[in-house]
């Protein structure tokens, strides 16, 4: 029984540390496209405000910068996630960044 959940934790484990080395630079690289697409978002939102544009059009800016802003925060996550002590050490990596 202890062998079948020592070999199931390694398992778990050894996956845990392909996804990490696999997906850390596609996490890093979505998160910098999630900050820039956040700034664009605002910057169109001070533009519009700036320009006097009807309601509606700044309503639907501020719509778009929600909603890019739930994919930035969901993002910010990740690498917050993958840069974690706890995560690194799961990993195997050092726990000093």
């Amino acid at each position: 029984m202890y062998v079948s959940i020592n070999q199931s934790n390694r398992s778990d484990r050894l996956a845990v540390v392909q996804a990490l080395r696999t997906d850390r630079q596609k996490i890093y690289t979505d998160y910098s496209t999630a900050l820039f697409e956040l700034a664009a978002q605002l910057g169109n939102i001070a533009s519009q405000l700036s320009a006097h544009y009807s309601r509606g059009a700044v309503h639907d800016a501020i719509v778009t910068f929600g909603q890019t802003t739930v994919k930035f925060l969901a993002q910010q996550n990740l690498v917050m996630m993958v840069g974690s002590d706890d995560v690194r050490g799961v990993a195997g990596g050092s726990s000093s960044p």
